[in-house]
């Protein structure tokens, strides 16, 4: 039981390591935390097996889907929803188009293919909306 349990924490551990690591340089020089993590993660996978990459990302997806549920402002997204269609109709279909193609590419069978443009077109509105509401230039 305890060796079942001590790989995922050393994964975890050492993602946390990176990714603190470059939080406080981003920190520092007053850069965004999104593309921050990004790079965090694409260092971690070299660092970290493939069963626990994929393993970690169905966590991590499950916990941005909760983080981004729990700061919906519902009055905010009915006042942009007739506005944001024509956005969100071209990132389904050009992002994807775009994900369908890079998971065939990647091997993936139909069935996963889907999955994984399902996270992906997900996963960009919800860190679209969250760089939305970082708060750019003066005042």
């Amino acid at each position: 039981m305890a060796v079942e349990l001590a790989e995922p924490v050393l994964d975890l551990a050492i993602v946390f390591i990176i990714i603190g690591g470059f939080l406080l340089v981003a920190n520092r020089f007053s850069i965004p935390a999104v593309p921050v993590y990004i790079l965090a993660g694409i260092l971690s996978g070299f660092f970290i097996q493939d069963e626990s990459i994929f393993e970690l990302a169905r966590w991590g997806m499950v916990f941005l889907v909760f983080a981004f549920g729990v700061s919906v402002n519902f009055k905010e997204i009915k006042a942009v929803l007739w506005e944001s269609e024509y956005t969100i109709s071209f990132q389904i279909l050009v992002i994807g188009s775009l994900s369908v193609l890079i998971a065939f590419l990647m091997g993936f069978d139909l069935v996963n293919s889907i999955i994984f443009t399902t996270a992906v077109i997900l996963s960009s509105t919800i860190v679209g909306f969250k760089l939305k509401a970082v708060k750019v230039g003066p005042g």
